[in-house]
């Protein structure tokens, strides 16, 4: 929660480049995993702009094999209004 992060001296990210996007991206993939108990090896993504959206692609291995990740995010936004898909 945002409001949770801010109380506990967590600065918010705002984007304004699609390098910006790809450690947060990679932070956020490896935090799914360890939620799951499972253990990751390897991150590999590209990043790009398309319009004000800014976008990282990649993977992450897992015990499990290689699981596609997407991040996107408007162009000035916080990372709260930043959108993680794992696994599609």
């Amino acid at each position: 929660c945002a409001a949770a992060a801010q109380a506990q001296g967590h600065r918010e990210i705002e984007f304004s480049q699609a390098s910006e996007l790809m450690p947060w991206c990679q932070t956020e993939a490896k935090a799914h995993f360890a939620g799951k108990g499972e253990a990751t090896y390897q991150w590999s993504a590209n990043h790009y702009s398309k319009g004000n959206t800014l976008i990282v692609e990649g993977q992450i291995r897992t015990d499990k094999g290689d699981v596609p990740v997407t991040c996107r995010v408007a162009r000035g936004a916080r990372e709260r209004y930043a959108v993680v898909e794992i696994g599609k």
